[in-house]
């Protein structure tokens, strides 16, 4: 059996094969970690942003029920028997409720 040079061994044939899919699979990767790489930083922009907005409606809330409280205490202080009937009409009148929605229930 002769030999023939210019025949192609297989091993070299998959060897090149296997070398330009590497490559290709390299380059994908590359260009997958670009675009992930770039989509994270939009997320945590994006993500940063929200925490500034979430904590500004917190501080802004926290001030208005610091202020209702120190003007209920004050009314409270200043007109301690009103304070009272009114807490004690408040608690007939959600108490009556509470009884009528549960005897209709049954």
């Amino acid at each position: 059996m002769k030999h023939n040079e210019s025949t192609v061994h297989p091993h070299k044939e998959f060897h090149h094969g296997s070398s330009a899919t590497t490559a290709e699979a390299q380059t994908l990767i590359a260009g997958t970690l670009e675009h992930t790489t770039e989509a994270l930083h939009h997320l945590r922009a994006r993500f940063d942003a929200a925490q500034e907005h979430f904590a500004d409606m917190y501080e802004n809330a926290n001030k208005k029920v610091v202020s209702g409280a120190k003007i209920t205490d004050a009314a409270i202080h200043e007109h301690p028997y009103l304070s009272l009937a009114i807490a004690f009409k408040v608690g007939l009148i959600l108490g009556a409720l509470g009884v009528l929605a549960t005897r209709r229930r049954k």
